[in-house]
């Protein structure tokens, strides 16, 4: 499988896309051939160079450095420090960091650090999204260091981004550090918009839900009151869409309190076709807790656009037919489920422009394969639009299958004519089978875990001062 994706991938015209492939095979080569890995690398790297276009040869490097980031940091450290563009070379350096940092410790503290002094020299214009990824991925590595980083983020929205992330990240860590960027990061969203602060809030519960449920329902509520004052109905349904899915981080009382002001302030928006987008938003956020009201909510849908010939409600049966698809894995016999996969069918095929069918049919296949792998290749082969989105859900098809199916996955991956997605499907199939054959071995530990002191960081000046908590002494 490997073999024959390697011959696709080289005959692959565009060179990002052929840097793209050769990646991916390396990155499953990388433990099993060493030494054809690196072959196949260092013509990765070539072509990558090779590349005539500034933006495709960026875009070359930054597959290759993602790719290669946790398997051959040499490398990723080679092609990072030849580009031009500081943001993109920070990116690398920290994401590479970021995937070492229990394996080897040490270097990615160093690359996390070189990260942020080239970080440094990016132009005002894209600083802050810079220091937004670099602060992101040293969370893991010196979450001291990236709570400096992300409190030198000119735009609230960003910093309240990047504070988001490093909760996230380090919520396994000292609850005190948690809760205190979980205080800066609420500060950073006050100063947001009320759509961004919205949901920037319910970002931030989202993250310390399993921490702090108490303060995680609190910025929930918070967000839904928010978003009871937002006039734009797509902008109210995709903050409550946000507050649902924090339910997966709370206990039964909190989470079920919480879906119940969900459902409430969905109830109260205005016009049937509005509160129908706004129901079919919150529905998937609903399934893995109360499946009989999501499937209430599509029920609502399905009537109004049966009563409206769909007008206005585009979106809504999308959601819908996501919303089906969820719920039917969630059953236990298999004739509620096969009805479920019916109406999601009916949805989507209903659904016009054709572009959005597509997108209805190409979400439902990988997800049904496991379960109904006749159902799934049926549906990708339904997929009429130009071949980028059908031959990609087949090969999500084909992968879904690999394990349970090799001989029907081979079979589909032969038949996706478009060579990068057909590479990147063979390549994962390899990958799976691969891990089907290997040994189970415990996951080697950090001997070193990293120093948790907040890192105060001397260039990071272009925000001005503002009121905020001092951070404790002691962690």
């Amino acid at each position: 499988m490997l073999a024959r994706a390697e011959a696709a991938a080289e005959a692959i015209p565009h060179r990002v896309a052929r840097v793209r492939a050769l990646a991916e095979i390396v990155r499953v080569l990388i433990a099993t051939d060493p030494d054809r890995a690196r072959r196949l690398a260092d013509r990765a790297e070539r072509t990558a160079s090779w590349t005539l276009s500034r933006r495709d040869r960026r875009n070359s490097r930054n597959w290759l450095c993602e790719v290669l980031a946790a398997t051959d940091p040499d490398r990723v450290e080679r092609v990072a420090g030849r580009m031009p563009e500081a943001g993109a070379k920070a990116a690398a350096l920290a994401k590479c960091a970021h995937a070492i940092a229990t394996t080897d410790p040490d270097r990615a503290r160093r690359l996390a650090r070189q990260a942020v002094d080239t970080a440094a020299t990016v132009p005002d214009g894209s600083y802050s999204r810079a220091l937004v990824t670099v602060a992101g991925s040293l969370a893991v590595v010196d979450p001291g260091l990236a709570e400096g980083v992300a409190d030198g983020i000119t735009f609230p929205e960003l910093r309240a981004e990047a504070l988001a992330r490093i909760v996230e990240w380090s919520a396994g860590g000292d609850p005190r550090r948690v809760a205190h960027v979980a205080d800066l990061a609420e500060d950073a969203a006050a100063g947001c918009g009320e759509f961004s602060r919205a949901l920037k809030v319910a970002r931030i519960a989202q993250a310390i839900g399993r921490v702090d449920p108490d303060r995680a329902e609190r910025l929930a509520c918070e967000a839904e009151d928010l978003a009871a004052g937002m006039a734009n109905v797509s902008q109210r349904g995709d903050v409550l869409s946000s507050v649902a899915k924090i339910v997966a981080g709370l206990d039964i009382e909190r989470g079920s309190r919480l879906l119940d002001r969900v459902e409430r302030l969905a109830n109260t928006t205005t016009g049937e076709v509005q509160r129908a987008c706004v129901l079919a938003r919150i529905a998937d956020g609903f399934v893995a807790v109360d499946a009989g009201r999501a499937e209430r909510f599509v029920e609502l849908v399905e009537r109004i656009a049966a009563e409206t010939a769909g007008d206005g409600l585009r979106g809504a049966l999308i959601d819908c037919v996501r919303v089906l698809v969820l719920l039917g894995l969630s059953r236990s016999g298999a004739a509620a489920m096969a009805a479920d996969f019916d109406r999601a069918e009916k949805l989507a095929a209903a659904l016009n422009p054709r572009q959005n069918r597509s997108y209805a049919l190409a979400f439902m296949a990988p997800r049904v394969a496991v379960v109904d792998p006749d159902r799934a290749e049926r549906i990708a082969a339904a997929i009429t639009d130009a071949g980028a989105i059908r031959a990609q859900t087949l090969g999500f098809v084909a992968v879904a299958l690999a394990a349970a199916d090799p001989e029907r996955a081979e079979r589909l991956v032969t038949g996706i004519a478009e060579d990068s997605y057909r590479v990147s499907a063979s390549v994962r199939i390899a990958e799976t089978w691969l891990k089907a054959s290997e040994p189970v071995t415990p996951a080697k530990a950090s001997a070193d875990p990293p120093d948790r002191t907040r890192r105060r960081v001397p260039w990071l000046s272009r925000r001005s001062a503002t009121p905020r908590a001092a951070a404790p002494d002691r962690w």
